[in-house]
């Protein structure tokens, strides 16, 4: 499901973006959502039961 994840970007680093265009916009999405990934798997707990 795509809603959870722009709503945690929203939350997160806000509803504007900085940039302008088709291109530059798509490229700024898709950092917020490598940023956004990498911090779940720096912050994910290993000690977990599986």
């Amino acid at each position: 499901m795509v809603e959870p994840g722009f709503a945690q970007l929203f939350q997160r680093f806000g509803r504007h973006l900085h940039y302008r265009g088709a291109t530059s916009v798509d490229a700024e999405i898709k950092l917020l959502g490598a940023v956004h990934n990498l911090n779940k798997l720096f912050c994910y707990d290993t000690k977990r039961p599986t």
